[in-house]
């Protein structure tokens, strides 16, 4: 499951009146799936007043305080979740129109744990050991139902208490820590907690002493309820894919502590490092973007989200603007990232966040000439056939020329790339039994048109690379159906009007469709911005000049050269393209860094040659 979001939150923000249960929406309405786990505090604190009833805590011989679950006040504890919780939960569901679904994690099971020691309190000096308080650990959970439970609503959501089996009974379980297993449990991309301060804080007196960024390998003093949030966040990285923040007050777009993976990275791959740990999948880039947006603006550089969820960076105000089009988003499959003194591995680490991570850093250095500016785009939706982000780009900011970043390596420069064509192919034919002479099944017929389709592009283009990506059949009453779909790497050399004869093919229950249709592109090599690559590889690699490459894949330059005529395109980044889309993606430091220069270079070359110097 993609796009998955834990997000804990306790009951003072639910009761906060805070506009959390309309972020969660959003988040919803916006793909994503929810699964919210509820703290109960102060509901359980308004339950035991109602009851009049006294909160009992156990003051713990490591000095800290946890509340006193004797089996007597289970039932207390139980009905604050589930009617005062459940109450909040089904108001905001019916106030904002969203559908919730709502439970104790321990009901049906859904969550089971295992009891805990008996505790060592201290109370008055001394020493004491208390066996009856019903606490305890995440043991495991029924995954397959908390999937199809988000599958099917728009916001789940659970609070303890979790089921013990051994003992049969219910037993409490810190909020936090069960966010952090069920993320764990559920590989969610996203996890948050969603606190009453902004993030942590440096001096818990100073509401603006936020701790932004928290390391691996960092030693942190937290006192109270902020200890077992960062004990559930180090679970969630040493376990877990997601991202991680702690955020507040009171709201996901507020002030967040981040928590990355990785030890002794660099201060020059530290953005790169955490670009790779926040899951950007296509169509989910929105929390790298806004991460970005929020990290850069005020440091001389103007950052915005545009109407497609594009990172839109900017540079000065001259007339001359030098484009540089990365994308935020990543093929789906998380993995662990990590991240050290040389290298930093993890999804999209090569494909391509580390051609952004250094079309921002040389943003943030290079200064921008009164004739000229500098634009970086992280594009929403490249890895899919959408291309949303790069249509917006092409319709809404024209340019003079264009660096495309994916990994062409150090050496490499891609001046290139083959087309896509996407076709879909359905057969339809009455039914009849199989054993009739001649007969043919629907799946017959559509690779029979596979052939017939691959034989005109071969026709058109000898270099095209064709793949079946696709196919599905089904049975109705009268016939059978079956549909394919075919995948053609068109090169730049390929003979234009092959469209016509591939839809020609339709007819004799055949139906020929065009899903996509991008042409390759080759860009030349006698332009200002090869000349001032070509420069800057001299400085930097004393006279190694670039190796230029067409490339068989499909990237953001084909969409924008269909329309942008006259205007030069290179494509260059750090990482070995053979690692695109898989699970072994690593970017080393020597090649991201070197690149980086050369790429600066590159920039200040360009922004000379197109101010009239030589």
């Amino acid at each position: 499951m993609d796009n998955l979001y834990v997000i804990k939150a306790g009951s003072s923000t639910l009761y906060s009146g805070s506009g959390f249960f309309r972020e969660v929406m959003e988040i919803s309405r916006a793909g994503g799936k929810v699964l919210v786990i509820c703290g109960g505090a102060e509901a359980i604190e308004r339950e035991y007043r109602h009851q009049e009833i006294d909160v009992a805590y156990l003051p713990l011989a490591n000095g800290d305080r946890v509340r006193y679950c004797s089996p007597e006040h289970m039932d207390v504890i139980l009905k604050a979740y589930r009617e005062r919780i459940g109450n909040l939960i089904n108001l905001a569901a019916q106030t904002l129109d969203f559908s919730a679904y709502y439970q104790v994690a321990g009901d049906n099971q859904l969550v089971t744990g295992k009891l805990g020691k008996p505790l060592k309190i201290t109370e008055g000096g001394r020493s004491r050991i208390v066996r009856d308080s019903l606490y305890g650990g995440f043991n495991d959970a029924k995954t397959a139902v908390l999937r199809a439970l988000l599958e099917s609503y728009d916001i789940v959501f659970l609070s303890p208490p979790i089921w013990e089996s051994h003992a049969r009974q219910y037993i409490n379980i810190d909020a936090d820590m069960l966010a952090a297993h069920l993320a764990v449990a559920l590989n969610a991309n996203h996890l948050r907690f969603v606190t009453g301060t902004a993030g942590i804080l440096r001096d818990i007196n100073d509401s603006a002493s936020t701790l932004h960024d928290v390391y691996a390998d960092d030693e942190l003093a937290v006192s109270g309820r902020m200890k077992q949030k960062v004990r559930a966040c180090q679970l969630a990285l040493q376990q877990g894919v997601c991202d991680i923040a702690i955020n507040g007050p009171h709201s996901l777009s507020a002030t967040a502590t981040w928590f990355w993976r990785g030890t002794g990275v660099s201060e020059p791959m530290r953005l790169l490092n955490m670009m790779v740990n926040i899951s950007s999948i296509s169509g989910d880039e929105s929390v790298l973007a806004n991460f970005l947006s929020q990290r850069l603006a005020g440091s001389g550089i103007d950052a915005q989200i545009d109407p497609a969820g594009n990172l839109v960076l900017s540079k000065g105000n001259g007339p001359n603007t030098l484009l540089m089009l990365g994308h935020l988003d990543t093929v789906p499959g998380l993995w662990r990232s990590d991240a050290g003194e040389d290298f930093v591995s993890g999804r999209g680490s090569v494909d391509a966040k580390g051609c952004l991570a250094n079309f921002i850093d040389v943003l943030r250095q290079v200064e921008v000439p009164p004739h000229a500016r500098l634009l970086v785009v992280g594009a929403t939706e490249e890895e899919v056939s959408s291309s949303k982000g790069a249509y917006y780009v092409r319709d809404n900011y024209p340019a003079n020329a264009v660096i495309i970043g994916e990994p062409s390596g150090v050496m490499h420069v891609a001046i290139g790339y083959y087309g896509l064509l996407k076709i879909k192919v359905t057969a339809r034919k009455g039914m009849e039994h199989t054993a009739a002479r001649d007969a043919k099944t629907s799946i017959e017929h559509v690779y029979e048109a596979a052939g017939a389709l691959r034989a005109v592009m071969n026709d058109f283009d000898s270099n095209n690379i064709s793949n079946i990506i696709g196919i599905t059949h089904r049975h109705a009453l009268s016939y059978e159906e079956s549909q394919l779909v075919i995948n053609f790497r068109v090169s730049p050399e390929a003979r234009p009007g092959y469209i016509e004869p591939l839809l020609a093919l339709s007819g004799n229950g055949i139906t020929v469709e065009i899903e996509r249709s991008t042409p390759g592109y080759k860009s030349s090599r006698t332009n200002p911005l090869y000349r001032a690559l070509n420069q800057a590889f001299s400085r930097v690699l004393t006279d190694t000049p670039p190796r230029p490459v067409v490339k068989k894949g499909t990237c953001d330059m084909n969409t924008l050269a269909t329309s942008w005529r006259n205007v030069p395109f290179i494509a260059y980044g750090p990482g070995d393209s053979a690692l695109d889309h898989t699970d072994k993606e690593v970017n080393y430091t020597e090649d991201v860094l070197l690149s980086r220069r050369i790429l600066q270079e590159t920039v200040v070359n360009w922004m000379r040659l197109n101010g009239g110097e030589k």
